[in-house]
């Protein structure tokens, strides 16, 4: 009920307080034009996720905004069971109020992203392999082989979920129990059965996500000082994003000060055979928080690479989870302090200020988050371009995040080009901008035939190039054709 009242509440606030939909949200309703087994950045799995809901609905722009918070909170869900079954309700509960305080999770609750989907696989690893060591039942290990294999269809990151559920098995000895080995195997034939399609259109695909992780992730620091700035922005920015539930725990533990931490706690389904250590409740979260974080740490200071501060997304749930674990017994007593809710009270209206805040400095002046402020300035230069096409814009070309988040903005839901290669965008219909023109939105000087968009970003013009046979084109877009 707390965590149904929270989503609800962010959710209404969310609506009322965000004219933009999320560039992320966007690029998913340009990619589920055209179901493919995979797309140019990602893997495919969030975006055969909303296709039935655009199928019966169209292009909505609440579609991803409903599937984003559902996401989330299925999540958390999974993350407070998980708690009560390894310590208690009042422990799991405290998890919970404290999570919802991670920004990651309440200003972005309607950001529907692979980032969502890759949270969700991962809870539901965590659940069903921490149920497996405790009933060596094969369903649990076929819930955590589909959940790995999911995780990967929804991002190549979770990858490190699967290097988190390794050093859970090895720290816990568990890989060497043959009543586990069943259920292991069959884990691992199912992760393996629901990527391997995806693995074989990645050996023919011209375009895969492989070369956009390559590119994205690219040694962007080469200096010793320079990794050591990458490594220290990424991690200011994960405690930044995760304060309000720093300040939580921090308040939980000032309370109940002087008390010895959580002992190695047994669960009450710890079978026969297992030790102490092996059925210690804090392996599987501190797995979770921490294997995902090194591949980070690793990634920035021995690549070089440019990490993303929305990659923290799936792992400062189990960060957060972790530290309210090793907070002692007592700690949980803080759910009946007035005191400790006032504390949640405004850390949660700090969170809705600082969104506030941000939406107003991104309508006055430069984008949010990378956001392009389309809703400012599409409508009027939508109108001018129909004039100038003589009828409905049906294609738009522009940079992926202009291109997206412009055709979900338009009433006729023109078909995007990211960024002007049709070879990346398989949903344009052969043709369609020689029968129908197009508008072009890019970066480039003001000139002949290029207007500056008005309200824009610096530097973007537009212009049109019109029908080749100069009539124009009306009509609904299609809907996404099933695989």
């Amino acid at each position: 009920m707390l965590l149904l009242i929270w989503g609800s509440a962010w959710t209404l606030f969310l609506l009322w307080a965000v004219r933009e939909v999320p560039v992320d949200s966007a690029e998913q309703m340009a990619w589920v034009r055209s179901l493919q087994w995979g797309y140019h950045k990602h893997p495919p799995l969030p975006t055969w996720l909303i296709a039935p809901s655009v199928a019966v609905f169209g292009l909505q722009a609440w579609i991803p905004a409903v599937w984003g918070a559902a996401c989330k909170l299925a999540a958390l869900l999974l993350c407070w069971d998980l708690m009560r079954r390894l310590f208690d309700v009042n422990r799991a509960t405290l998890a919970l109020v404290s999570i919802t305080a991670v920004a990651y999770y309440s200003s972005r609750l309607h950001t529907y992203s692979h980032n969502e989907v890759m949270l969700l696989c991962g809870s539901g690893a965590a659940w069903a392999l921490w149920q497996l060591l405790q009933t060596a039942q094969r369903r649990y290990g076929l819930l955590l082989g589909l959940s790995l294999g999911l995780g990967l269809l929804a991002k190549y990151q979770a990858v490190t979920t699967v290097a988190a559920a390794l050093a859970v098995l090895l720290i816990t000895g568990a890989w060497r129990q043959p009543r586990l080995r069943p259920a292991l195997v069959l884990a691992l034939v199912a992760a393996v059965g629901v990527v391997l399609p995806h693995g074989l259109w990645l050996a023919g695909a011209a375009h895969t996500p492989l070369d956009y992780a390559a590119q994205s992730t690219g040694a962007d620091a080469t200096s010793e000082s320079s990794r050591w700035g990458l490594w220290w922005a990424w991690n200011r920015s994960l405690v930044v994003r995760s304060l309000g539930a720093l300040l939580l725990l921090a308040g939980v533990a000032w309370w109940v000060r002087g008390q010895a931490p959580t002992p190695l706690a047994l669960p009450t389904l710890k079978p026969a055979g297992l030790d102490e250590r092996r059925a210690h409740a804090k392996v599987v979260l501190w797995c979770w928080a921490l294997v995902p974080l090194a591949f980070v740490w690793a990634l920035a200071l021995l690549g070089g690479g440019m990490v993303r501060p929305h990659w923290a997304t799936p792992m400062a749930l189990w960060l957060v989870a972790a530290l309210c674990a090793a907070l002692p017994p007592a700690a949980a007593t803080a759910l009946s302090r007035p005191a400790f809710w006032a504390l949640v009270v405004a850390v949660q209206g700090a969170l809705a200020g600082q969104l506030l805040w941000s939406e107003q400095r991104a309508a006055a002046g430069e984008a949010r988050w990378g956001q392009p402020r389309v809703q400012r300035w599409a409508p009027a230069l939508a109108e001018v371009a129909r004039a100038e096409l003589g009828g409905d814009i049906r294609v738009v070309v522009a940079p992926e995040t202009v291109a997206s988040t412009v055709a979900l903005a338009l009433a006729e839901r023109p078909y995007p080009v990211l960024d002007g290669r049709l070879e990346i965008s398989p949903w344009v219909p052969e043709g369609l901008i020689e029968r129908c023109g197009a508008l072009f939105i890019v970066y480039e000087p003001p000139g002949p035939g290029r207007q500056a968009v008005q309200g824009g970003p610096p530097g973007l013009v537009w212009r049109v190039v019109p029908p080749r046979e100069g009539r124009a084109c009306r009509g609904d877009q299609k809907l996404p054709s099933p695989l």
